[in-house]
């Protein structure tokens, strides 16, 4: 069973490492800032994008202008994985942006690149840049190359992504031994559910399972509409359903609504979701079970029995749960776990 105690998190506007520590003592060290200069360069950091952190190393994309843009990782040091004087693979050019979304298993580093256009893809990189999809890749079970992907995500090696193609083919596919495998696509069946999947929003990714939230036909009064039907996991090898709109919030009477944030971590999930009883919980999907752990009548920490009015940026690691949470009429937010 999960902790239910809920602990306040102080933020910093620099990249840091929180140690694990115990009561109050709380130790910062400092990865890069602005006077940090970047590898191989005698320019500071201007910028940051959101870390990945994994089993203690980081990487980030940041840069000190368009001249210096690029992926870095705190493996071994801080180093450049790619930046705008790494040449594109199978290409004459050199990369020109990496957007704004990188993943670390704690060794290698996904990351998405682009250089002139069509040249543009999804990377892992670890000493070298390995292409894990481009636009001469074939769609599997799809047809015709991708023309886009991104963001990827890497765990043990193995790497997850959303990829589209022409004729707006869409779909969430990974690595597997004997290649790139479609997880599901815009003609797979909604598992529990008519018709087929339109697109697919918020992917996580833990090595055994990709999981994602659907997006399909969902009713409106007397007509369908494009909305979340569900969260859905690649556990086990098969597609399933963990939760939809047919589901009941466990402990309550509404059914679940409006799917978003998702975490994937060791075939656990926790993600968040609003109900017909107009309540936003984080529910957690542990050993094939629902159990809500935090709603809008859990008590924010520290506030005098104030509770939570909205929830987001859920993360999970060994079934501890981190994530975001407000309450508009005290002008209260912060990070709790």
């Amino acid at each position: 069973m999960p902790c239910r105690f809920l602990h306040r998190i102080a933020l910093a506007s620099a990249l840091i490492c929180l140690p694990t520590v115990t009561n109050a003592d709380i130790a910062f060290t400092r990865i890069a800032d602005t006077s940090t200069l970047i590898p191989g360069t005698q320019i500071a950091f201007q910028g940051f994008t959101p870390p990945s952190i994994r089993n203690g190393e980081l990487a980030f994309t940041g840069g000190g202008g368009s001249v210096s843009e690029g992926v870095y990782s705190t493996v071994g040091g801080l180093h450049t994985v790619a930046d705008v004087s790494t040449t594109f693979p199978g290409s004459a050019s050199n990369f020109s942006d990496f957007g704004s979304s990188v993943s670390t298993d704690g060794s290698s580093v996904a990351f998405f690149g682009r250089s002139s256009f069509p040249q543009q893809g999804a990377f892992v990189g670890n000493g070298q840049i390995q292409v894990i999809v481009n636009q001469d890749t074939l769609i599997p079970q799809g047809a015709g190359t991708f023309t886009g992907a991104g963001p990827a995500l890497i765990r043990d090696g193995q790497v997850a992504f959303k990829g589209a193609g022409a004729s707006v083919q869409r779909g969430i596919y990974r690595t597997t031994q004997s290649g790139l495998a479609r997880v599901a696509d815009k003609t797979t069946s909604i598992p529990d559910w008519n018709g087929e999947f339109l697109d697919f929003k918020n992917l996580s990714f833990d090595g055994s399972q990709a999981a994602f939230v659907g997006w399909g036909q969902v009713p409106f009064g007397q007509d369908t509409i494009p909305g979340s039907v569900g969260v859905y996991s690649s556990l086990g090898g098969t597609l399933q359903a963990v939760a939809d709109r047919n589901t009941t919030v466990p402990g309550g009477t509404g059914q679940m609504r409006t799917f978003s944030d998702i975490a994937a971590d060791d075939g656990d999930l926790a993600f968040i979701h609003g109900s017909t009883d107009f309540e936003d919980s984080i529910t957690a999907w542990f050993d094939g079970e629902l159990q809500v752990l935090v709603n809008d009548e859990t008590i924010i920490p520290d506030s005098g029995g104030v509770p939570f009015f909205s929830l987001g940026l859920v993360a999970l690691s060994e079934r501890n749960i981190v994530f975001g949470g407000a309450d508009f009429s005290t002008d209260r937010s912060g990070i709790y776990a």
